[in-house]
């Protein structure tokens, strides 16, 4: 069921339209920051949601008499699959990725020094590198962003993007489907996305029929 869970949301992530295309970190700089979207979801308040999300994802999948918690936890159980940046800020070319208990694994400037446009990497979504130079980057001296992806429903919506970071330049066979290993990818959330918004993200995620291929 966690990689069920998963698929649901990396397939999720990698629809939509995406903004403009930018030459630098503006498409990411944001005031509030960002936040891993599985922790924005499984924030207080939004219980009556899950519930209904549970009921509707429950019946989809044959687990009748799923609970809104139960789905909660399993999609917590996903998030510990990603890559621990729970937790993003954007200033200018600096770049500050924390846990969400505030504890910082870096901050570093970045520039730009690729893009990456292929049918094997994230299927075909366009990805921008961006590359420190500072000492101690160590696993964060590359950068790997999907540009920000803005889902709107009628009333509400959510913007969105993955972030996956590489210490060595083989990055693209990290990510290449047929020679990688899997990179671990971290989905983020604007930080101040209203009730509404989350909502409408558990609903879409959830409470819509899901069909998975195999």
């Amino acid at each position: 069921m966690k990689k069920i869970i998963c698929m649901v949301l990396a397939m999720m992530f990698l629809a939509g339209g995406a903004w403009a295309e930018e030459t630098g970190t503006e498409a990411w700089q944001h005031e509030a920051g960002w936040l891993s979207f599985s922790l924005a979801l499984a924030q207080d308040g939004l219980e009556e949601v899950w519930n209904e999300a549970a009921k509707t994802f429950g019946e989809s999948m044959n687990l009748s008499g799923l609970s809104g918690e139960q789905l909660k936890m399993m999609m917590l159980q996903g998030h510990v699959l990603e890559n621990g940046v729970e937790d993003l800020s954007v200033d200018g070319s600096r770049i500050t990725g924390k846990k969400a208990d505030g504890t910082e694994l870096f901050s570093h400037e970045y520039a730009p020094v690729d893009v990456i446009e292929d049918e094997n990497i994230l299927n075909g979504t366009k990805v921008h590198v961006f590359m420190t130079e500072e000492a101690g980057a160590g696993a964060y001296t590359y950068l790997l962003m999907t540009e920000p992806v803005k889902t709107e429903g009628e009333t509400a919506g959510y913007i969105t993007f993955n972030l996956i970071f590489s210490q060595a330049d083989n990055y693209r066979e990290k990510l290449d489907k047929e020679k990688g290993t899997g990179a671990a990818i971290c989905a983020l959330i604007e930080k101040d996305t209203s009730n509404e918004g989350l909502a409408y993200a558990i609903e879409r995620l959830f409470a819509s029929p899901v069909v998975i291929s195999k």
